[in-house]
This record gives C-alpha cells, sequence and structure tokens, in this order.
C-alpha cells in the first residue's frame, strides 16, 4: 500500500504540535498494517465528501482519504 498526501496536509501537519504528529504517524501506521482497525473507525462519507473516507487520529482528529487502484 501507498499512501499520498496532498500539498495541504504536509503544510497543516508541519505546523502541529510534535502530540499530534506523533498520533496521526500511529494511526497512518496501523491503517497501513490493517486499513480496518477497530481503534481507526474506518467509514464513508456522506455529503459534499462522498466518495472519501475517514479514519480517527484521536477523537478530535480526522484523516480524510481516498482510495485509489
Amino acid at each position: 500500500m501507498e499512501i499520498f498526501t496532498t500539498d495541504n496536509f504536509n503544510k497543516k501537519y508541519k505546523k502541529l504540535n510534535n502530540n499530534l504528529k506523533l498520533k496521526i504517524d500511529i494511526a497512518l501506521d496501523k491503517f497501513i498494517i490493517n486499513p480496518f482497525d477497530i481503534s481507526l473507525l474506518n467509514h464513508n462519507l456522506q455529503g459534499k465528501l462522498k466518495g472519501f473516507k475517514s479514519i480517527k487520529a484521536r477523537f478530535d482528529l480526522r484523516i480524510l482519504f481516498k482510495e485509489e487502484n
């Protein structure tokens, strides 16, 4: 599995404190090992974000993504 990030994600990630960066890194590591790890709460989004999915990095921090072949 390959993960590609957007420039917007990279820009915002750089501004985060180390604790939040660690939470994101852990969530992405879990996602690579098992995208459906129960702790990630992987789910489809609706509305204007239909076609995207979300995982949880922290109770108030979500990572949005789109699967591509």
